[in-house]
C-alpha cells in the first residue's frame, strides 16, 4: 500500500471574468473611436460595478484588471468627446451673439426710422419742431404702441430729445435706441437717417435726452 501514488489534487475551476468588466472595457474602446460620451459614461460606471463585484482595489480578482482598462479608455473617451463640443461651442456661440446683435440692430434701426417720419408729419403740422415728447406721437402718428412703449406702465423705450425743429440737418441727434451691447446703440437724426453709433455720446448729448 506504501506505493501506491498520492490521488492527484483536483485542479480548482478558473474564476469566470466579470461581464461588467468585459462591457465596461467594450464601451471604453468604442468611447474612444466612435461612442464618446454614449460610451463613456456607460464604461465608467460599469467599470466601477466590476471593480465593486470582484473585490477592493487590492484584492487580484478574476476580471479587475479588465474593469479599471474600461474605466481608463471612458475617461480617455470622455476627453476625445468633450474637445469637439468645446471647439463647437466656441464657434456657435459667437455667431449665435452676432447674429442676435444684427437682429436687434435692424429691428432698431427700422422703429426709429418710423419714430423719425411721425415726427416729420407732427413738425409739417406744428411750425416745423418735433413733438415736446414721443407720448405726443401716439395715435395720431404712431398707431403700434409697441414701438415706443417697452412695458404695460408705458415706458419709453427710446430716448429723445425734444422739440428739434426738423430742418435741424443731418448731424443732429433726435432718438437714441439702447444700448445693443456696450456702447453700441442706434441713433436717429434730425433729416430721418439712421447709423449704429459705437463709443460713449457726444458732449451734451446724454443731458439733453429724456
Amino acid at each position: 500500500m506504501s506505493g501506491t501514488p498520492p490521488a492527484p489534487i483536483p485542479a480548482s475551476p478558473p474564476t469566470p471574468v466579470s461581464t461588467w468588466a468585459i462591457a465596461s472595457l467594450v464601451l471604453g474602446i468604442l468611447s474612444i473611436s466612435c461612442l464618446w460620451i454614449l460610451g463613456a459614461l456607460p464604461a465608467i460606471i460599469l467599470g466601477v460595478i466590476a471593480l465593486r463585484k470582484t473585490g477592493s482595489f487590492s484584492e487580484k480578482s478574476a476580471g479587475r484588471n479588465l474593469a479599471i482598462a474600461g474605466i481608463t479608455t471612458g475617461g480617455i473617451g470622455t476627453l476625445a468627446g468633450l474637445i469637439p463640443v468645446a471647439i463647437a461651442l466656441s464657434i456657435v456661440i459667437p455667431a449665435v451673439s452676432t447674429t442676435r446683435h444684427q437682429a436687434e440692430k435692424a429691428h432698431q434701426s427700422m422703429e426709429i426710422r418710423r419714430i423719425l417720419l411721425a415726427c416729420h408729419l407732427y413738425a409739417h403740422r406744428h411750425e416745423g419742431r418735433f413733438p415736446g415728447k414721443l407720448e405726443t406721437l401716439h395715435p395720431r402718428y404712431i398707431q403700434d404702441d409697441r414701438i415706443l412703449f417697452s412695458d404695460e406702465e408705458n415706458t419709453i423705450y427710446y430716448r429723445y430729445i425734444p422739440g428739434v425743429p426738423a430742418n435741424a440737418g443731418p448731424e443732429v441727434i433726435v432718438v437714441v435706441g439702447p444700448e445693443i451691447r456696450p456702447y453700441v446703440r442706434i441713433i436717429g437724426y434730425a433729416d430721418g437717417s439712421v447709423s449704429p453709433f459705437e463709443g460713449p455720446l457726444p458732449p451734451g448729448i446724454e443731458s439733453a435726452l429724456r
